[in-house]
């Protein structure tokens, strides 16, 4: 029993050490987030109509954001999406769909104060500033980020469906393996994200249509 209280609260420790880290770096690192842009062989007139084109999903991604969950908004997720921010990582719709939806039970309220977008070929990126208010506890705070969307390629009079979307909070990149390698923290932080987001999604929650 000894070994494995030890085993536990060393668990534990290096657990939370892993998320202090990750705070740390949210508020040290330097500003790396890359910014799109389409190429100069891409006329002024094909800008405009793939700007025109992709307001309908940059609306839907605010919606969500504003706590208001619906199929038709979660509808611009393929089926296999991915959701990456810096404490949580989603696979698939289904899991998506449940984390936004536990939105608006944990916030009073979500306000978008500012935004702006930057468009590619084939993904784009939605500067935001947030204000989330939590429910049942009077503390509001303003979030900056950058979010960063992968987009399938349109087909027809299809639409552009979200592959992956990463979210950048305070434009800092992900702590992973690539920047962090001391004592494993890299890469533990990688498997934490995914654990926190499977298991805050382990009930499943559907949005009004």
């Amino acid at each position: 029993m000894g070994l494995i209280k030890l085993a536990l609260t060393a668990s534990a420790l290096y657990y939370a050490g892993v998320q202090g880290y990750v705070i740390y770096h949210l508020r040290t690192a330097a500003f790396r987030v890359v910014r799109p842009g389409l190429g100069s062989h891409v006329t002024e007139t094909e800008k405009k109509r793939t700007v025109q084109s992709r307001q309908p999903l940059v609306w839907a991604v605010l919606s969500l954001y504003q706590g208001k969950p619906s199929s038709d908004h979660l509808g611009f997720y393929a089926p296999g999406a991915t959701f990456t921010d810096p404490f949580a990582r989603l696979l698939g719709r289904r899991e998506i769909a449940t984390a936004y939806c536990l939105l608006p039970k944990a916030l009073a309220k979500a306000e978008t104060l500012g935004y702006t977008v930057e468009h590619a070929e084939d993904w784009m990126a939605i500067s935001l500033v947030q204000r989330y208010t939590v429910r049942f506890v009077p503390i509001s705070f303003e979030l900056p980020s950058v979010i960063h969307l992968t987009l399938t390629e349109k087909k027809g009079k299809g639409r552009e469906t979200i592959l992956t979307h990463s979210e950048f909070w305070y434009g800092k990149a992900f702590v992973d393996e690539s920047n962090m390698r001391t004592l494993g923290v890299g890469k533990m932080a990688e498997k934490i994200r995914r654990f926190q987001g499977w298991l805050v999604t382990r009930y499943e929650l559907n949005p009004p249509r």
